[in-house]
């Protein structure tokens, strides 16, 4: 069972608007696996249809399909947007339905949703209810991001000795100041830092956090802030090393 991942949500505050409500929701799916779209135009068999959020996750077989609506309402959802959902749920064919409420929702709406594919969540719970599986992930996919460079900016490795002789010396010494910029932050992107090396689950999280956000040029209130940077920072460095060998050099 997973340690040490509850100091922090995966977004801080609630979504400004409407927008940023289906961006967020949008992006809480993309960063689990799924292809995203906001407002996406869908053909049923009842004719198209707009929906606030399509995610497909077309490398699971199966594939799986799920259409979330979004409601920055400052009243209860009704059950008739229970209804109008679970209709294009079926007429479309998708695995899940999700609606996501500011406030809440009306007892009616609760009992639309009986023996349907169908939840009913506020801000809150909607990130929430996918918190372990986002964490999973996203320690996945920033150390799959961050190996390159990790490999780049460690001194145990050689494999880019052949490529760093064919600069001049003016570009070598450039590429040493680059390993000493990039290097704690590629670091922090492997998955292993976090992890308990005898049971493989994330235990280390938080603390890890704590620690290394005093030197981080960004402020952390939630997960997304942390690890959104570290992403960015370690693409930020390949993209560099790339700019310099004048060419992609990867090791994985």
């Amino acid at each position: 069972m997973h340690k040490d991942i509850d100091k922090y949500d995966i977004f801080h505050g609630e979504p400004s608007d409407w927008k940023d409500l289906q961006i967020k929701v949008g992006q809480v799916l993309n960063d689990i696996g799924f292809d995203t779209e906001v407002e996406k135009d869908i053909d049923t068999v009842r004719g198209k249809v707009n929906v606030d959020v399509y995610a497909e996750n077309s490398r699971e077989n199966p594939k799986t399909i799920i259409i979330a609506e979004c409601k920055n309402w400052n009243n209860s959802i009704p059950k008739s947007v229970v209804h109008s959902l679970r209709t294009v749920i079926n007429d479309y064919g998708a695995n899940f339905g999700f609606i996501i409420s500011k406030v809440g929702f009306q007892k009616g709406a609760y009992e639309a949703i009986d023996k349907s594919n169908v939840q009913l969540l506020n801000w809150v719970e909607f990130p929430e209810y996918f918190k372990l599986k986002w964490i999973e992930t996203i320690v996945k996919s920033i150390d799959r991001i961050g190996k390159p460079l990790w490999y780049f900016t460690s001194p145990m490795q050689d494999f880019y000795d052949s490529e760093l002789e064919k600069l001049s010396e003016s570009k070598k010494n450039d590429f040493f100041v680059l390993v000493r910029k990039y290097s704690e932050f590629a670091f922090y992107s492997n998955k292993d830092y976090y992890l308990n090396h005898f049971t493989g689950e994330i235990e280390y999280l938080d603390q890890a956090i704590e620690k290394i956000k005093k030197t981080l040029p960004i402020k952390v209130n939630c997960y997304s802030d942390y690890f959104y940077f570290i992403r960015s920072y370690c693409q930020e460095g390949l993209n560099a090393i790339d700019e310099l060998f004048g060419k992609q050099i990867r090791k994985y």
